[in-house]
């Protein structure tokens, strides 16, 4: 298990995308269709595991406070997807581990 530092171009690039994920929800848009998830899956890709996992709760945290936290129950749901999206994109790291995602999926669909 890696664990580094983020170097300052990386900071900087993730506060940028995450400001950016933030002003996607707050702004009008379509339903369903904000920039969190490609974050997450981004971030997940890209980043740190440490980042991976706090990038898309951060944003989603901070939006939900301006916009207005709702069931906890949901919330939980939608949070955990979130998480989900970034666990995918730790997955695409490494091509072994897409094929126990695609048997899963194959599992699930059967």
């Amino acid at each position: 298990m890696e664990i580094r530092k983020l170097r300052n171009w990386e900071i900087g690039f993730l506060v940028v995308l995450t400001g950016a994920a933030i002003a996607t929800r707050l702004l009008p848009h379509a339903p369903n269709f904000t920039a969190v998830g490609a974050l997450a899956l981004f971030a997940g890709a890209k980043f740190s595991r440490k980042w991976a996992w706090i990038a898309p709760l951060a944003v989603m945290l901070a939006s939900d406070a301006v916009i207005g936290f709702y069931d906890w129950r949901l919330m939980a749901v939608v949070y955990v997807s979130f998480l989900g999206f970034a666990g995918i994109g730790r997955a695409l790291q490494h091509p072994y581990k897409l094929q126990f995602i695609r048997m899963l999926l194959c599992l699930l669909k059967c």
